[in-house]
């Protein structure tokens, strides 16, 4: 038995390690101050069961004033559900009312609620690391900080959004010609879309051909919103 699980606990802890070496990437840090993060864990349930529960987070000067504030993804609402039925998105589960929630310096704090931004995300998977760092960069290269969330979407791809935060602690939807992104992921905010001058990029594993498929977006500030092409050049991430 314990020759069975050392490689186990060894995959668990290799997973752990990679989930935070990610984490330089974004502009803010990823540390937490206690405060602003509320549970109600016990030893017979890992995860939270009652809201309010923070889920992500990232530090950064939203509204520039030399301080650093906090953004967070933070379940308000609603019921945790063990789901044990045999589809690929079982597992255990937040469902209801989210806000992101952007906490200044100066002790001002202002929710955008995620239903007014994607009505269709009810749910969010429990994770091991808790709160995730949520990913920032200023896709549109507009001078404020943008983000990215990532949602279930099917068997093999899950969906994202991007998302900017305004000086006044709103959030607003980044506005992608087609809809939401398909991509493979298995985190809740990710490093793929890399900026560009012009915009952003990132690389889908196309599983059933075989083979990346590059995707370039740039930003139409006429528009105000990102277009997208497929590059056919080969494309290989460093």
């Amino acid at each position: 038995m314990k020759r069975m699980l050392l490689p186990l606990v060894l995959a668990f802890v290799a997973g752990a390690y990679a989930y935070h070496a990610i984490a330089p990437w974004q502009w803010g840090r990823t540390d937490t101050p206690a405060a602003a993060v509320k549970t109600n864990v016990s030893h017979e349930h890992p995860f939270p069961r009652r809201p309010p529960v923070t889920l992500g987070i990232a530090h950064y000067d939203f509204d520039h004033d030399g301080a650093q504030d906090l953004l967070s993804l933070v379940w308000v609402d609603g019921d945790f559900e063990d789901d044990l039925e045999p589809w690929c998105g079982a597992g255990e589960k937040y469902f209801g009312r989210f806000v992101l929630r952007v906490e200044f310096a100066n002790g001002k704090s202002v929710d955008t609620p995620l239903e007014a931004l994607k009505p269709e995300w009810d749910f969010f998977f429990c994770t091991e690391i808790r709160p995730w760092p949520i990913v920032l960069a200023d896709y549109n290269h507009d001078g404020q900080a943008d983000f990215n969330l990532v949602a279930y979407g099917a068997c093999s791809f899950s969906i994202a959004s991007l998302f900017t935060v305004l000086k006044s602690g709103r959030v607003e939807n980044l506005v992608v010609e087609g809809g939401d992104l398909v991509i493979d992921s298995e985190y809740n905010s990710t490093t793929d879309f890399q900026p560009t001058t012009t915009g952003f990029e990132y690389v889908l594993a196309d599983r059933l051909e075989g083979r990346d498929e590059h995707y370039s977006f740039t930003w139409d500030a006429g528009k105000n919103a990102f277009s997208s092409k497929m590059l056919a050049a080969p494309w290989v991430k460093n």
